[in-house]
């Protein structure tokens, strides 16, 4: 899916699920490279986590509007809320730890709900 920011706020800030968001270049082989890692990461973790990208040339306007300066960027949002990011060339031990974030949210969450009921 493609995300834009006339559908943003539905896919994105509205979601129950953790997103991960990647502003990124098509041509860009650093952007190519961090995409891999990520995937991968999110691959061997199998956790119920969205990933879309967003082509900072094709969306300018969100380019804009989110300050991205540095390409690749992931923001990596849990109901609807930006809980951390990373910008540029970074370890899948980092996306491992960032992502593994998010689970832990999720499951602090259910533990809640659990307990109220």
């Amino acid at each position: 899916m493609e995300i834009t920011s006339e559908n943003f706020a539905k896919v994105v800030l509205e979601s129950k699920k953790p997103v991960i968001v990647e502003f990124m270049w098509n041509f860009s082989s650093k952007c190519k490279m961090m995409s891999h890692r990520i995937e991968k990461v999110l691959e061997s973790i199998a956790a119920p986590i969205d990933h879309f990208q967003i082509d900072i040339y094709k969306n300018s306007d969100m380019r804009d509007s989110f300050r991205i300066r540095d390409i690749p960027t992931f923001y990596f949002y849990y109901r609807g809320e930006i809980i951390s990011s990373i910008s540029g060339i970074e370890s899948e031990s980092v996306f491992e730890t960032e992502i593994q974030n998010l689970i832990d949210l999720t499951q602090k969450e259910t533990k809640k709900t659990e307990n109220l009921i």
